[in-house]
């Protein structure tokens, strides 16, 4: 009896996961959004009126930079991982708001729907509404990211590492024998290793490590100047 119940409770979590509903669409709950969902429902009312309170008197967007996040964090009970599960479920739901033309009863329905009680339902609600007017600025914001991360690897991090490195005067491996040349230092040099990590749309990661002397570091930092000058530039043209 007691295996064919818990078979039942399965089952009955089965079906609602799949619920279909407005805000959750046609796959229903996924268990990743219902973590990240506890996230808030789990959290102090201080430290959800400090995170709709940072979002609405900002200009910033999410997704953030993790520094965002920690600024974001300070005085909360949120570490900067809780509080990026959070940002990432809140973006989810105004955006699921916005682009659905939602209301909050329509939501507050479904949540209760998918398993949710009339307090937490409530709980969630409330702090939507909270966010009512940077819901369609969160939107666009999710939409442009969506099209900047499809087709090419996009970069996730980004580790530099300064190396001194001594200049021999003649090389280990070519050195003739009995010759010490390659034991006499005349100079050294700094070279930059830069190792960047990206993922495509579907997750798969790659790297690639490369290496900048103190002179391909200026002309790149010089480039990247232009580059965002070009940027510029095109923005005024098109009235952008």
């Amino acid at each position: 009896m007691h295996e064919f119940w818990r078979l039942a409770i399965l089952e009955l979590y089965k079906e609602r996961k799949a619920l279909k509903t407005k805000l959750f669409g046609s796959t229903g709950l996924e268990d990743e959004t219902r973590e990240d969902l506890a996230v808030l429902l789990e959290s102090e009312q201080s430290d959800l009126d400090r995170l709709a309170s940072w979002l609405t008197q900002s200009a910033h967007t999410i997704p953030l930079a993790w520094s965002e996040i920690e600024e974001m964090v300070e005085g909360t009970s949120f570490d900067a991982s809780t509080a990026n599960q959070a940002l990432l479920v809140t973006r989810f739901l105004l955006s699921r708001w916005c682009s659905l033309e939602l209301t909050l009863p329509e939501i507050s329905a479904d949540l209760i729907k998918v398993g949710y009680s009339d307090k937490e339902a409530q709980k969630l609600v409330s702090f939507l509404a909270k966010l009512q007017d940077v819901r369609e600025r969160v939107y666009r914001s999710a939409m442009k990211r969506g099209h900047e991360i499809r087709g090419l690897p996009t970069i996730d991090d980004l580790n530099l590492v300064w190396d001194i490195r001594p200049v021999f005067q003649d090389y280990a491996y070519d050195s003739p024998p009995g010759d010490s040349a390659y034991e006499r230092i005349v100079t050294h040099t700094y070279t930059l290793i830069a190792e960047i990590l990206a993922s495509r749309e579907n997750g798969e990661q790659e790297s690639v490590s490369i290496q900048l002397s103190e002179d391909d570091l200026e002309r790149l930092m010089q480039a990247l100047q232009r580059s965002k000058k070009q940027l510029e530039v095109a923005k005024k043209h098109f009235g952008l």
